[in-house]
């Protein structure tokens, strides 16, 4: 294109986003029983390998086990220090990275293709052959204890974790928050033994993407896919069996806090439900953007936050419908009052066809961005793979329901799920002065 000559007084045309074309990966087993998922994508010569196993917060017997295994994975091995592991990977050019969530623990390799295989042996003698060694588990625990003791400052934490409590129930692990003296009870014998039980590599997921050609796979095969391994323990039964909501309204007094946390949320379907998607364009439209009906009533008119929002938070047989500010403590009830309003237009009034159209605008092209960069598809990827969802079917879906989805549809659904009574109000902050 001739940048000389283009005519700078006209706008360039505005096209639709027509949808996402999200890469399909090429699934076999490992010799051991690992599943590996290739998404082979781009030509600079990086790969990375993830590795993600049933290993997340909800298989634990203990509290805290879950994410200690994790995080401490890479804190040596009985032949390297964890200085030692450190400095290999720095002088390879290489990153690792543990993440724990509710279901999942996942190992994140990123490596030169011409430096693979010795990261990859040592990425497996990481994961086959951790230390937990007691003077790196007591350094970890003193650092998650300080921690613990900030978060337990800030009135966010303090609301959601209360509502996340009362949705779910306190003795569901999704409702279930670690005290301080959990951390004192924890211990390196219930770290080793999660592992043994979890970290195994029958039945794990290993996603190899980046640049990946017939050597990558030989040295897959040679290092992760020659692991040996036993079946992951069973899982009970009533990891999901969760209560039902057992208190509509929670406070947690925070007398020096200088605002107030609000956090109101349900539960609703999970990404597997045909009406997800649909719902998904109510929750945009609520409070999903910043040109949403919170944002523009709460802040933008009341003045009484400066940011109000709505969100989705999914897990495989489930979802969480969740609606989070802060705000001064005279205008919490004030707050909770328009919100509630928000809530009553949309099971009473339709949505105009030109704000319905402006949502629409936004989603498709959030869904396009998942595309733009070289990785962040494969976290996509991860995600839905982790809750048991097609990426490529869930994209087109998506965009079929946001571009069919009509006020009346969103009318019914506000009319389901936007009832008052199912709700949890959860605040933390300064009690009101009566």
């Amino acid at each position: 294109m001739d940048r000389t000559n283009v005519d700078r007084t006209k706008c360039p045309l505005i096209s639709p986003v027509s949808g996402v074309d999200f890469p399909k990966a090429v699934v076999r087993p490992l010799a051991n029983g690992a599943i590996l998922h290739e998404l082979p994508f781009c030509e600079e010569e990086i790969v990375r390998v993830d590795c993600l196993f049933k290993a997340g917060s909800v298989h634990q017997s203990h509290l805290l086990e879950a994410s200690f295994a994790g995080q401490l994975l890479n804190e040596g091995t009985s032949r390297h220090s964890s200085a030692e592991v450190a400095e290999m990977l720095d002088s390879y050019g290489a990153m690792l990275n543990v993440s724990v969530s509710y279901e999942n623990a996942c190992v994140t390799l990123h490596s030169l293709k011409r430096h693979l295989e010795p990261m990859l042996r040592l990425l497996s003698e990481i994961i086959t052959d951790p230390l937990y060694g007691e003077k790196e588990f007591v350094t970890y625990l003193n650092k998650r204890k300080q921690q613990y003791l900030i978060q337990q400052e800030k009135v966010t934490t303090l609301a959601s974790r209360n509502m996340n409590a009362a949705l779910y129930g306190p003795k569901s692990l999704y409702g279930t928050v670690a005290q301080l003296s959990d951390y004192d009870q924890l211990n390196v014998a219930w770290i080793r033994d999660f592992h043994r039980k979890r970290y195994v590599m029958r039945g794990c997921d290993i996603i190899l993407s980046g640049k990946v050609d017939d050597a990558v796979r030989r040295v897959m095969e040679q290092t992760l896919g020659s692991i040996q391994t036993t079946d992951p323990a069973p899982l009970p039964d009533s990891i999901y069996e969760w209560n039902e909501l057992n208190k509509t309204y929670c406070f947690h007094e925070k007398a020096e806090s200088v605002q107030s946390a609000i956090y109101m949320g349900r539960k609703v379907m999970s990404a597997k439900d045909p009406r997800f998607h649909q719902f998904s364009v109510l929750n945009t439209l609520l409070g999903g953007y910043f040109g949403s009906r919170l944002m523009m009533n709460i802040r933008e008119e009341k003045g009484y936050t400066y940011g109000i929002g709505s969100y989705l938070l999914t897990q495989p047989q489930s979802g969480r419908f969740i609606i989070s500010t802060q705000t001064a403590t005279q205008f919490v009830e004030p707050t909770l009052a328009e919100i509630e309003k928000e809530l009553k237009k949309l099971r009473e009034t339709p949505v105009s066809e030109d704000e319905l159209n402006e949502v629409r605008s936004y989603m498709l092209g959030e869904n396009a961005r998942v595309v733009d960069g070289s990785f962040s598809f494969v976290d996509a990827y991860i995600s839905f793979l982790a809750l048991g969802v097609e990426g490529n079917e869930f994209y087109k879906e998506s965009s079929r329901s946001i571009l069919s989805v009509t006020s009346k549809d969103l009318m019914e659904l506000a009319n389901q799920y936007f009832d008052r009574s199912q709700f949890c109000v959860s605040v933390a902050g300064k009690k009101v002065e009566e």
